[in-house]
């Protein structure tokens, strides 16, 4: 058998093994690196919902923040809504989910959850965002972030956040410094994600009640009357929050009868309250007798109710009391009786005492919510009570607009 002994043999076959072996050497660092980029793309996945959901405080290494979700979480649907349920000892903790938004630089991610009840936040992480470098900073410190940590869902018989200035209700939305697009951006995408989520995973939108169309209100300036006497359960102004509602709702109200504890009002007919005109000029509001007094529409049949919008005479600055908002199966109100709105604190008005702030009467409305966790409230008649205001002992009604499904 021949033997090899040419130097130029030897040299060819010393390469051909060295490049296998390189070749060896570089699949196997391939794989050992594109192993370890997907292991902290799991961790950057997983790292803001373990941290909203409380399960670790984000210091921890990654191993522990990927067997902290391994060990806890599970991917969920409520409804047509990824959701990440999170149980300890066997019980559930809470619900994390995306929220996602644009803001003034662009898209902004982020991870909200909820505690087991969907009461209270137990956490918000931005995934990422787009922002100029002061904004995107702020929302993304843990400092900010930490300050939805605890605060309610609901407000009164509203559930999200307001962009109150002011920052003293519990439902105030912690503003971004100089950046009113992006807090209003990020104020939307929450409430939108947690109406979704407590509707049972149904898509839902902001409730479009046609006030920011041309003239469709009077834009009288917010102030305060004289010598008045403030309500111990005054809200704080805020027109901020955006009201979430199920897609394709209508005004139900528009042209239907209206009846009233007072027959023959001082100024103006019934029928102007369903008429959809939004305005407070002369001749544009019905002025009922002094004392308590309702008005009441009859939607034909019964229909699943989302919201009731009302439009108290609102030019000059005025709050109305004992605001009762109710809904039955009767025009006698004896039949299936619901209280959707109830602002008398000390039952003056004899229907009981009520939990619900008093507010001033703005061009922008007030909305009740009937959305009843999504369902909505299902009623054929919608009563409104009300019992004088701080101007005088009348009660003065612009419009009152009942959105609900169209079909039975």
């Amino acid at each position: 058998m021949p033997r090899i002994t040419d130097s130029r043999i030897y040299a060819a076959a010393f390469a051909c093994v060295l490049g296998s072996a390189a070749v060896m050497g570089v699949t196997y660092a391939h794989g050992r690196l594109g192993g370890r980029v997907r292991d902290l793309e799991r961790v950057e996945e997983v790292r803001p919902i373990v941290e909203s959901l409380g399960l670790v405080s984000g210091s921890e290494p990654a191993r522990e923040i990927v067997a902290a979700y391994d060990r806890h979480v599970t991917p969920a649907r409520r409804g047509p809504m990824d959701v990440y349920e999170a149980r300890v000892d066997g019980h559930v903790l809470g619900y994390a989910f995306e929220v996602a938004g644009r803001g003034h630089g662009g898209q902004i991610k982020a991870v909200l959850a909820l505690d087991a009840a969907g009461e209270r936040i137990l956490g918000l992480r931005v995934r990422r965002q787009s922002e100029s470098e002061g904004l995107g900073t702020e929302i993304t410190s843990l400092a900010w972030q930490r300050k939805f940590e605890g605060r309610p869902v609901r407000s009164g018989s509203t559930y999200g956040f307001t962009l109150d200035r002011t920052g003293s209700s519990p439902s105030a939305f912690p503003l971004v410094t100089g950046a009113s697009e992006t807090s209003r951006s990020v104020c939307l995408m929450l409430n939108e994600s947690i109406a979704q989520f407590l509707s049972g995973g149904k898509k839902m939108v902001e409730l479009d009640l046609g006030i920011n169309k041309p003239n469709a209100v009077t834009r009288a300036t917010p102030g305060y009357p004289r010598d008045w006497v403030k309500p111990p359960n005054l809200r704080p102004e805020a027109r901020g929050r955006s009201f979430l509602v199920p897609e394709g709702l209508v005004n139900l109200a528009r042209g239907k009868p209206v009846t009233s504890s007072d027959p023959m009002p001082v100024i103006g007919e019934l029928p102007q309250i369903t008429d959809g005109v939004m305005t407070c000029n002369e001749g544009d509001f019905v002025e009922l007798g002094n004392g308590p007094q309702w008005v009441q529409i009859d939607l034909g049949e019964a229909r699943a109710i989302h919201a009731v919008a009302i439009w108290f005479y609102y030019k000059n600055p005025i709050i109305y009391s004992d605001v009762i908002v109710r809904v039955a199966d009767d025009p006698d109100f004896t039949r299936n009786v619901r209280v959707l709105f109830n602002n008398d604190h000390d039952n003056s008005s004899g229907l009981g005492t009520g939990k619900d702030p008093a507010f001033f009467a703005r061009w922008w409305g007030e909305v009740i919510d009937a959305r009843d966790g999504g369902a909505g409230t299902r009623a054929r008649y919608v009563r409104v009570q009300t019992n004088g205001s701080t101007g005088d002992k009348g009660n003065c009604y612009v419009e009152i607009a009942v959105y609900g499904n169209q079909g039975p």
